[in-house]
């Protein structure tokens, strides 16, 4: 069992004139992606696809992974 528990916490915010959501999906499974495009607003879009970037880049980094070879399940 591990004796540590990491916590990271962040509210990205977007900035106004720098790529969009759409600069995330590079991050992202084909899966992510298409769940990103069927959000109705733009900022529900960024914030989806930049918390799973985020992700990503963490996991990946923690277990020396590319950020695009790491699979995610959900359940329910």
């Amino acid at each position: 069992m591990p004796s540590e528990v990491w916590l990271w916490l962040g509210k990205p915010c977007p900035v106004r004139g720098l790529a969009g959501w759409e600069g995330n999906l590079a991050w992202l499974s084909r899966q992510e992606a298409g769940r990103a495009r069927r959000f109705r607003f733009v900022d529900d879009r960024w914030s989806y696809t930049t918390a799973h970037a985020a992700l990503r880049v963490l996991v990946g980094g923690l277990i020396d992974c590319p950020p695009r070879a790491l699979t995610f399940a959900t359940t329910g």
